[in-house]
Parts: structure tokens; C-alpha cells; sequence
């Protein structure tokens, strides 16, 4: 299906449980390894809490599966590898846990469904990204995934500079003429130097084909002197999204990675206002659109295409039962409640194979925090 290859198989197998139970427990934690005994009591506090919840919504005899697997995921629960956030998601058929790399809130969600909307926001960070780090020494490749890297060592990479320029010893010339006569030597040696690291860094460049696809973003790690000489050399000057100064040859993939994620969020992020310049402009055109209650309409009828919301806008409504017109008000004909209508147009458009953006809170302020980029 369209919308498993846009989203990946943790969207995609999440979006299956549509009839319940379904318990969704999404909890902030912390990188850092003195922070996992407050973690761990945060987890069993909430527990508790979804302990009561399932019981009350799907009584004991539905629920009981649901607090086995919830048990047995607290238990086995891995402290050591804590990013931002966590989430567990359990059903009838599922049993999952999902690391987040950016702040979430803390929420407990029983239902027909999973809340989805962080795992979504996950995903659209999932692009994945290279990087590479540059030394006067060698060259090192990485490939990246959200905040995870992972060192590429095959026949390409890691790449070591060789250095094969031997500096001979000025032979003696006249009192007045020797110190110029070395200085010269040296200049010649510098040229020479920079000449062959140019030479070694349009090497690198190359084998970057095998890896990078005109799409894909790259960032350099490297010295002022040596990012500017790869710049000049490199092929890839449109796939370079972002740099950073300074000497990472030996540096490990915890000192790298957070770095990386940082360029990598930023060059997300103006991404992000890619998009909406491109919903402004598609206003003009009369397939534009802004308010709940219309991008309601517009998606159940298929006509959404890319939906850009923020990612904790959240708006409870009411919707008719003879008609499923939305109201955001309670209104004096029968109808059923929805906690969250932002939810309900996010799984309409995931299912009618429509594209959906998370952008960062307060991006899409001026626009009711919502809208919509229609087919036509």
C-alpha cells in the first residue's frame, strides 16, 4: 500500500489495530544514565494508571492480555539505551516499543486505536542523511537514521591519507642566501601538501557516488581549511545541508551523533518551511485551505494531498451520526464524541494514501496550527 512505503513499518503496522484494545503510553526519559532511576518510577507510576484505564474501559476479561504484555514490557524494559522519549504500544496483536529522539508529553491513551501521532513525527524524521568527517589523516563515513548513526566500514571506507611527500634537507647554499632558500622549500611544501589533500579529498568525493543519491543530505565534519577544500573539489556541493568545524578523526559515534542530529534537525526544520511556503502559494490556486472543520470535509471526501500540522495540536468535537458532519461545539442533534478530531483527519489521510507533515508547535500559529494542500 501507498502510505506503508510512505511511512515505514512502525506507522504502518501501528495503523492496523483499528478495533481495539488498543493502550498507548508515551513517557519523556533521559539520555543520560544517572536519570534512570526517576525514569523507571515515571514508568510505574503510569502504569498503574493504564493498569485502571483498560480495566475501566474493556473491563478485566478484554484487558487481562493487554496488562500481561504490559508487565512483561515494564520488566524487560532496557534503561541503558534511553533517548528523549518512550513509547509502548499494546494490543490483542502488538507489543512494541518506540524510542523517541525529541521531547514528547506524557500521555495515556485506551482506545480502538493507537495514538500515533509521535511515532508519525518520527517518521518524518527518518530521512536518512550521511556524514562524513574529514582529517588532513583520512576520511570516515556514516550513515544516518533520526539521532542513530552507524560507521560504513567496507571496501570504500574508512579511507586513510598517505602521505608520501619527502621533505629533503636544503643543501648548503651561500651564508646570505640560506634562509630565504628554506622558506622557499617550505611554501613549496605547503602547495605541494594542499595539492595532494585536494587530490585525496576529489578521491573521497568520488566514492561518495556509491553511497549518495541527489536527495539525500550530507554533512562535513572538518577543520575551517579542510571543508573548504572539499567544497571545492566535491561533485556533491547541492546534497551538503550543513558543516561543522573542527578535528573528529578519532572521534567516537557518541561525540558525532548528536552533532550530526542537530544539522540534520535544522535542515528538517527548514524544510518544514518549504512547505509552507508551497501551501501559500497553492492558496493562489484555490487548493489551499485552513480551519478544522473544512480540512475535515475536504479529507473524508479524498481531496487532501498533504497535510501540514502541528505535532501536539490537539482539539476534542462531536460528530453527527446520520451525517458525520463535525461540530465543534456539542451539539442538540445525536451524535458521538471524538477526543481528538486531529487524530481522526490524520488516520483519514494516512488511509485515502494523502501525504501528512508534523512540523515543530508554533509553526503553523498564524494558521490555526492545521492545513491543507488539496488535489484539486
Amino acid at each position: 500500500m501507498v502510505h506503508e512505503l510512505i511511512y515505514g513499518d512502525e506507522v504502518y503496522g501501528l495503523l492496523q489495530d483499528q478495533n481495539g484494545p488498543c493502550l498507548t503510553i508515551i513517557l519523556p526519559t533521559h539520555r543520560e544514565g544517572n536519570e534512570k532511576k526517576p525514569d523507571f518510577t515515571l514508568i510505574k507510576k503510569y502504569t498503574e494508571k493504564a493498569r485502571r484505564l483498560v480495566v475501566e474501559n474493556f473491563g478485566k476479561n478484554i484487558g487481562g492480555p493487554i496488562l500481561e504484555k504490559l508487565a512483561d514490557i515494564v520488566d524487560n524494559l532496557d534503561f541503558d539505551h534511553s533517548q528523549e522519549g518512550i513509547g509502548l504500544f499494546i494490543s490483542q496483536s502488538t507489543q512494541q516499543v518506540i524510542r523517541f529522539p525529541f521531547p514528547v508529553e506524557s500521555k495515556i491513551m485506551v482506545g480502538e486505536s493507537f495514538e500515533i501521532r509521535d511515532v508519525l513525527y518520527k517518521s518524518g524524521l527518518g530521512l536518512p542523511y550521511y556524514v562524513l568527517v574529514l582529517t588532513e589523516k583520512g576520511a570516515r563515513l556514516f550513515g544516518g537514521h533520526v539521532a542513530e548513526l552507524l560507521e560504513i566500514k567496507d571496501q570504500h571506507f574508512p579511507e586513510n591519507y598517505h602521505d608520501d611527500y619527502i621533505y629533503e634537507k636544503s643543501f648548503q647554499s651561500a651564508s646570505n642566501a640560506g634562509a630565504t632558500h628554506v622558506k622557499s622549500m617550505e611554501k613549496d611544501k605547503s602547495i605541494l601538501e594542499e595539492i595532494r589533500l585536494k587530490n585525496f579529498f576529489h578521491h573521497i568525493d568520488q566514492r561518495l557516488q556509491s553511497y549518495i543519491l541527489p536527495s539525500i543530505p550530507l554533512f562535513v565534519f572538518g577543520t575551517v581549511e579542510i571543508l573548504g577544500w572539499f567544497k571545492e573539489v566535491s561533485k556533491h556541493k547541492t546534497n551538503i545541508k550543513g558543516t561543522v568545524n573542527g578535528s573528529y578523526g578519532t572521534a567516537s559515534i557518541s561525540q558525532i551523533a548528536p552533532l550530526a542530529w542537530t544539522q540534520m534537525h535544522s535542515f528538517l526544520q527548514d524544510s518544514h518551511h518549504g512547505y509552507l511556503k508551497e501551501f501559500e502559494e497553492s492558496i493562489g490556486q484555490g487548493k489551499g485551505t485552513s480551519g478544522l472543520q473544512t480540512i475535515w470535509n475536504a479529507v473524508r471526501e479524498g481531496r487532501g494531498r498533504k497535510l501540514l500540522v502541528e505535532k501536539d495540536y490537539r482539539c476534542p468535537g462531536f460528530v453527527a451520526h446520520d451525517s458525520d458532519a463535525l461540530f465543534l461545539h456539542q451539539p442538540n442533534v445525536p451524535h458521538r464524541n471524538l477526543p481528538d478530531v486531529v487524530d481522526d483527519i490524520i488516520e483519514k489521510m494516512i488511509e485515502k494514501n494523502g501525504e501528512v507533515i508534523l512540523v515543530d508547535n508554533g509553526q503553523l500559529e498564524d494558521y490555526d496550527h492545521m492545513v491543507l494542500i488539496t488535489r484539486y
